[in-house]
């Protein structure tokens, strides 16, 4: 069985922590902040597992933690925070392997659902972009993938930032359409948020993916 990756963060919000921690000596707020840390790793700590960070019951530290059933403890708003990104990347989880739905006139590609998607792929914002350029389908087709690739990183694109990356992809490819659909794979594959020159040897090597990609 996969073993399930542990989310390595948590959100942190200064102000709010800085009033917090106002009237914390330096040497409790090393403490507080071991437990935060602790509970993040682990979970709900036990009394023991307090007072092995703290090395006594500390009124001021002990205060911002409460209790379960289990008379274990565990900071209410940081609990709030995991559980809050916990649903973000399962919402995002599930955008990427959930409903399959098609790109409005590109029956050849699919996608996972997402409305933002619907805000930006679908038809009006890479259809006015690419109005009246040569190989249209081609390169509608190449922006579609660079879309969904963004917004699958976390990264979505603006339709001012698709048009600049036609652009960015005319010139790098010298407006040569399997070139530019090289060098979005490739940025793809090297999971890059960005559109970098591709070798002439990577073009010669991906020819056959790239007319793939096209057809």
């Amino acid at each position: 069985m996969k073993k399930k990756m542990k989310d390595p963060a948590f959100l942190f919000y200064s102000d709010s922590f800085m009033t917090g921690i106002l009237f914390m000596s330096d040497e409790q707020v090393g403490k507080y902040i071991r437990l935060l840390c602790a509970q993040h790793s682990i979970g709900h700590l036990t009394e023991e597992q307090m007072l092995n960070i703290c090395k006594q019951h500390d009124e001021i530290i002990w205060e911002k933690f409460r209790q379960d059933s289990s008379k274990k403890f565990y900071n209410e708003r940081l609990e709030m925070e995991i559980d809050k990104r916990r649903s973000y990347v399962k919402s995002r989880s599930n955008n990427r392997k959930g409903r399959i739905n098609k790109v409005k006139d590109d029956k050849n590609i699919s996608r996972p659902y997402d409305q933002h998607m619907e805000d930006i792929i679908i038809n009006k914002d890479i259809n006015e972009i690419i109005d009246g350029i040569e190989n249209k389908k081609e390169w509608k087709n190449i922006l579609i993938k660079w879309a969904l690739y963004r917004i699958e990183i976390g990264k979505p694109l603006q339709a001012s930032s698709i048009k600049g990356a036609l652009k960015r992809l005319k010139e790098l490819s010298g407006d040569n359409v399997k070139h530019a659909m090289t060098i979005v794979k490739d940025s793809i594959d090297n999971g890059y948020q960005g559109l970098f020159p591709a070798q002439v040897s990577k073009h010669k090597q991906s020819k056959t993916i790239t007319e793939q990609w096209l057809s």
